[in-house]
């Protein structure tokens, strides 16, 4: 969706789009700036319209309605390991090279731990629509 002349007018265009023009529960995702120019405009909490900020939204103003979207949590699972190697560094070589130095857990008394969670969502078509603001 294209941004609007004016930002108010952009977000009543974005949350037209949303849910045929009535979310149930609407809620705003937005960088910090972007909030902050729509919280000196309107009170949108007072609207029934929650606010996130995210920096990954960047320059857009994103609606979502909440009502319209469903998340399973499936659980999750730990797993533990005494005798793996991992490579202890902040820009990892993969593959390994000859510089790699890798840490074996059995031989310095470590443990690995591994943590999965296993999720999943869907969207109906119309809960989400969005706006690039300059």
């Amino acid at each position: 969706m294209t941004a609007g002349a004016d930002l108010q007018s952009t977000l009543g265009a974005v949350l037209g789009a949303v849910s045929g023009g009535a979310p149930s529960t609407p809620v705003v995702i937005t960088s910090a700036a972007i909030a902050s120019r729509l919280l000196a405009l309107r009170d949108l909490a007072g609207l029934g319209v929650k606010v996130v900020i995210a920096p990954e939204a960047a320059g857009r103003l994103i609606v979502i309605d909440a009502d319209g979207l469903a998340w399973v949590d499936g659980g999750g699972s730990v797993t533990l390991s005494e005798h793996g190697s991992a490579q202890l560094d902040d820009a990892p070589t993969h593959p390994a090279t000859s510089a790699t130095v890798v840490i074996d857990f059995f031989s310095r008394n470590l443990v690995g731990i591994k943590a999965v969670r296993f999720t999943s969502w869907m969207r109906r078509a119309d809960a989400v629509a969005f706006a690039t603001i300059a």
